[in-house]
């Protein structure tokens, strides 16, 4: 049980060393921009996510590193840590298993992604459009707190895409930008486990290295 605990703490020390190894690549080519970015990530289940929890989570962090390859297209690496939680009275079924009283349910993601976003006008603009797409790991745990039982439902590691849009913040002669954008997180099924779907709102900022 310790061995599976440590899980998630492993793949943050190895995605903050691949971010590290990223910024140092392109640091050493003058020709590329490098963005390091830290936010904050409020999220909202959706769709039959949403009928487990269905209040916003208001705990979630993200940090994420952007190498521009060109003006507009930029390779990504991210990690990041949302949380849901709520009290309830609704049913569950779990197992063929009926269960009513008052319950805490819980979700915890982390999703470790890479991917792409293209970037709209010119760097000169001070507020940028942009368009993404994300793809990677997703480590999920659901639980549900009845009384001084904590019934886990899920601790696994899963596969995920999250398509982005969002907006840029450039202030000039500065090296620190804003940072808007949306995720939608869709998680696919593994096991005796859903398809898990969510919308994170990222509010952060931008740092050139």
């Amino acid at each position: 049980m310790a061995e599976r605990e440590l899980l998630p703490r492993r793949a943050v020390i190895l995605a903050a060393a691949a971010a590290i190894l990223i910024c140092a690549g392109a640091r050493e080519s003058r020709s590329q921009v490098m963005w390091f970015m830290l936010m904050y990530e409020p999220s909202i289940a959706v769709g039959d996510t949403r009928e487990f929890i269905s209040s916003p989570g208001y705990y979630g962090f993200g940090a994420e590193g952007r190498s521009f390859r060109n003006k507009q297209l930029a390779w990504s690496v991210s990690i990041s840590w949302h949380n849901m939680y709520e009290t309830t009275d609704d049913i569950i079924h779990i197992d063929n298993v009926t269960i009513s009283g008052t319950q805490v349910r819980y979700l915890d993601f982390v999703p470790i992604l890479a991917g792409a976003n293209y970037h709209f006008l010119s760097r000169k603009n001070r507020i940028r459009p942009f368009l993404g797409l994300a793809a990677g790991a997703y480590w999920v745990k659901q639980r549900v707190e009845i009384g001084n039982v904590d019934l886990v439902l899920n601790d696994n590691w899963h596969f995920g895409v999250a398509p982005e849009v969002g907006i840029t913040f450039l202030t000039p002669d500065l090296d620190l930008y804003g940072i808007v954008s949306s995720d939608f997180n869709y998680i696919f099924s593994r096991k005796d486990s859903m398809d898990y779907t969510y919308v994170t709102i990222s509010l952060g900022i931008v740092y050139l290295l």
